[in-house]
């Protein structure tokens, strides 16, 4: 195991639109109980309220070390103590079938990937007992669908499978009897694409990101597209996304309101719905200038984007930056969280998750439990002291 070394905050302002919020800092190391070598704990990682996820894929698998997802909540009112809650297996559990691959919470219900088997599989909290997450449901991505479940977002009773092996992306709904329903059936005419390489939801649209639509090996510009919904089973193209210039746009995305956020090799590219006209998603920033692989993971909420992969004097970092920051409608670097491993190898801000004023940050190559078992972070803002209360008058 390497030695590691809680490296200082560099803080260059505070959570923006959070009124009397403190730049976070570092509050618990997520390792799963049963972490173990190869494991790859943080290749993705979910964040809601008080409660994460964070995907084990362990690519070299077997039945008796199986792939996994944990969970983790935080208990009420202690700062950093986030606690195992759960360890996700799939029901069909083979060999190298990368269940943890991708990972997305909601609530009281998570999705989990395994492309490998193209499934995906939907928890929820409290089935088969308080504070337990049962497997509510298995999703098959059928006929000649491959690689379903790379990528996963879930919201609410919507949710979004890649399958980028076959170029499609699917968005399902969930009835009334729990059954999840096919909505969509979304991909692009393109040669040796990889539609769905990453998608995401948020209301009644959905983003799905395209890195390497000219099929060449060395991946091309990219692109991504956003959909959105006219009726169950009626999802029309709003508009393709691109940049001259980008490298690999698309591989991650994420929709939050009025705003796209859509990661390439280098840069990541921030589109605003109503730019340039209603529903034209014009491009209103391109962040970068960061070494790296910055931009290989975004989350975005409201107006605050958090960004991982980028490095900075050989350390890995993940970058917040948030809208009207620098100046009306900038998106400025508001902080930076360098990785508090000494390794430069354990790829932090390999996956990133922001909800509120707490975030998680995914790094599957640190060796937390042996060569390559991985971790996720969870940041933090430090918990405000009370003012002192006047005394009564008597």
């Amino acid at each position: 195991m390497k030695g590691k070394i809680l490296a200082p905050l560099l803080t260059l302002g505070l959570f923006p639109s959070l009124p009397h919020a403190q730049t976070p800092s570092l509050a618990a190391e997520l390792v799963g109980s049963t972490s173990m070598p190869n494991d790859e704990q943080g290749t993705d990682v979910s964040l809601s309220r008080d409660t994460a996820v964070v995907g084990a894929p362990h690519p070299f698998s077997t039945a008796s070390q199986p792939a996994a997802a944990y969970v983790y909540r935080r208990r009420p009112g202690i700062r950093g103590a986030w606690v195992e809650v759960a360890k996700l297996l799939s029901s069909d559990t083979a060999p190298n079938d990368f269940f943890g691959q991708s990972v997305s919470i909601d609530g009281d219900r998570i999705a989990v990937g395994q492309p490998n088997k193209n499934r995906v599989h939907v928890f929820e909290r409290d089935l088969g007992g308080p504070d337990a997450w049962g497997e509510a449901a298995e999703i098959a991505g059928g006929g000649f669908v491959l690689g379903f479940g790379w990528s996963v977002a879930l919201q609410g009773d919507r949710l979004a499978v890649g399958a980028p092996a076959t170029g499609e992306a699917f968005v399902y709904e969930r009835d009334a009897e729990g059954n999840w329903n096919r909505s969509a059936a979304l991909s692009v005419v393109t040669t040796l694409d990889q539609f769905g390489w990453a998608v995401d939801l948020d209301g009644d649209r959905v983003a799905v990101g395209n890195p390497q639509e000219d099929g060449f090996s060395s991946g091309g510009p990219g692109e991504a597209y956003v959909y959105r919904r006219v009726a169950f089973g009626s999802w029309v193209l709003e508009k393709k996304l691109a940049s001259a210039g980008s490298d690999g746009l698309g591989q991650a995305v994420e929709i939050s309101g009025n705003l796209v956020a859509v990661g390439a090799q280098g840069n990541v590219y921030v589109f605003d719905r109503n730019a340039l006209g209603a529903n034209q998603w014009g491009l209103v920033a391109t962040l970068g200038g960061v070494v790296g692989s910055f931009g290989q993971a975004v989350s975005l909420q409201g107006e605050r984007l958090l960004v991982g992969g980028g490095s900075v004097a050989g350390v890995r970092h993940a970058f917040l930056f948030g809208r009207h920051v620098g100046g009306e409608n900038a998106f400025g670097e508001v902080f930076r969280l360098p990785s508090p491993t000494s390794d430069p190898f354990a790829f932090f801000g390999h996956s990133v998750s922001l909800d509120g004023s707490r975030l998680v940050v995914g790094a599957p190559f640190e060796d937390a439990a042996g060569p390559n078992s991985g971790a996720g972070y969870v940041y933090e803002p430090p918990k405000i002291a009370r003012p002192p209360q006047r005394p009564q008058d008597s």
